[in-house]
């Protein structure tokens, strides 16, 4: 049985990125969403929710950006889309300890809702949701598949090709193409950014 709160929210956030400027990057992407979203063979796994140590700043994230000014009735569909899939998100690190150290485990986590180790496998299309903690710098990393990010912090810093990082504002999207080094980073204010994954999706991130 698939988990109508998620397609719901991939749906919301396809309808979000059609009004955004169009480039291949982003028509890869919706194409693999539209997949998923008519693809009627897909069941729901036995993943269940979990919580991570930086889930601690997860509301703080949320309240932040339903609380900003919302003149975009889409961005606002789509905080509601998001905050509605939050109870089933099964966070984890991921990385393994000996490549990010330690302490990362407290202050990163992602929760994958579609997609390889998500509630929903599938193999050409991932979906989830990304937590940093505050002051916390997510480091160069890079993976094979395009990665579209929808910005849910205000002043949240985002870098690519190892350039200096960009201020960005909520509801901003960042595209990642495939392989491209990228790294995240917001002094005040915890980052909450919901992801779409296309191409290949089933190999993961890894540091630069």
């Amino acid at each position: 049985m698939r988990n109508q709160t998620i397609d719901n929210y991939v749906n919301t956030f396809v309808s979000y990125l059609g009004f955004q400027p169009a480039n291949n990057d982003i028509k890869a992407t919706i194409q693999a969403a539209q997949r998923f979203l008519a693809d009627k063979s897909l069941e729901r796994s036995t993943v269940q929710p979990t919580q991570a140590p930086v889930t601690r700043w997860l509301d703080q994230a949320l309240e932040s950006a339903l609380a900003e000014p919302h003149d975009n009735d889409h961005l606002l569909s789509l905080c509601q889309a998001t905050q509605a899939v939050l109870p089933c998100c099964p966070w984890t690190p991921g990385y393994d300890e000996k490549d990010v150290g330690s302490a990362f485990k407290q202050y990163f986590a992602y929760a994958t809702l579609v997609g390889d180790g998500g509630i929903i496998p599938c193999s050409y299309f991932s979906t989830g949701i990304t937590l940093i903690a505050p002051d916390f710098f997510y480091d160069w990393h890079h993976h094979p598949a395009i990665e579209i990010y929808l910005n849910l912090t205000p002043g949240s810093m985002w870098g690519i090709n190892k350039a200096p990082l960009d201020e960005k504002k909520l509801g901003d999207i960042i595209i990642h193409p495939s392989q491209i080094a990228h790294a995240m980073h917001c002094e005040k204010a915890p980052i909450l950014a919901p992801w779409l994954w296309a191409g290949d999706v089933n190999v993961p991130a890894k540091m630069c």
